[in-house]
């Protein structure tokens, strides 16, 4: 099971708020509102700005490639 590492009061402000639950190869579990990735895509926000941003993009890129190739690498 994974280990949850942070969770902010009040995120998401709303409880409709669409969030992603990303777990990572290490095993921590992040909570992160869709909006995060929107910003990060459009350019308001940069990866770094989140925690743990190197697991989770390498996490994000493992699943890319699972779905685009049916192989994921751990």
């Amino acid at each position: 099971m994974g280990e949850i590492i942070d969770i902010k009061i009040g995120l998401p402000k709303e409880p409709d708020t669409p969030h992603l639950t990303l777990q990572t190869l290490d095993n921590k579990v992040h909570i992160i509102p869709v909006s995060v990735f929107t910003d990060i895509i459009s350019g308001k926000m940069k990866l770094t700005d989140i925690d743990d941003w190197e697991m989770i993009a390498r996490t994000a890129l493992s699943i890319v490639l699972a779905v685009s190739t049916k192989e994921a690498i751990k």
